[in-house]
């Protein structure tokens, strides 16, 4: 599925890992409708506005010696929840992840290029004058919810968008990701009794 061409192979990738792993937690076990999936890739955009407007961010460190400590599972997973878990960082990595499990269900739904409608995004929902992280998660749930193009387009973009705002913030969003990826797979069947 085509999303930045800088990114495609490693976002394909992402999407395979997303949709394994959501049908091993239960997950996928019944139909969910779309709006279900934007809803809550919606809630993940407001898990990170409160993580930031917690200052709730990764330590500089942490991503490196999370990953050390990758091969040694329960080290792993302490050190993860020790310095990843529930910050700005993650609840991002998160969001992102919610995309591409959507898209891994709706995987021939859409073929296109989002680089133009990336691009009309930042012209028509972007302003320059958004300085915080609000205005921009506000902007893209605008996006998400605007109708008139398909949810697999819009969410799409919005990984492409998402990606552009942590390059443009410095945040190594790929590292991110590829640790809750990591994460995930620890995780209880439903998180431990989740609903949705």
């Amino acid at each position: 599925m085509p999303i930045n061409r800088n990114h495609t192979e490693k976002v394909n990738s992402w999407i395979d890992q997303a949709v394994t792993t959501a049908k091993e937690k239960g997950w996928h076990d019944t139909y969910h409708s779309d709006e279900h999936f934007l809803a809550l890739i919606v809630s993940e955009l407001c898990e990170a506005m409160q993580a930031d407007r917690n200052n709730r961010y990764a330590l500089p460190f942490a991503g490196t010696f999370v990953k050390q400590n990758i091969e040694f599972q329960s080290n792993f997973v302490k050190a993860f929840e020790l310095t990843i878990k529930d910050t700005f960082e993650d609840e991002l990595s998160d969001t992102i992840i919610r995309c591409c499990d959507f898209l891994g269900l709706k995987r021939d739904s859409y073929k296109g290029d989002t680089n133009y409608e990336q691009n009309n995004f930042k012209l028509i929902y972007l302003r320059p004058s958004f300085t915080e992280f609000p205005e921009f998660a506000y902007a893209c749930i605008r996006f998400l919810t605007d109708e008139s193009h398909p949810a697999v387009f819009r969410v799409a973009c919005m990984i492409s968008i998402i990606i552009d705002y942590c390059n443009e913030n410095s945040i190594d969003i790929d590292k991110y990701i590829e640790l809750k990826m990591s994460f995930n797979p620890t995780r209880p069947y439903r998180h431990g009794g989740k609903k949705y």
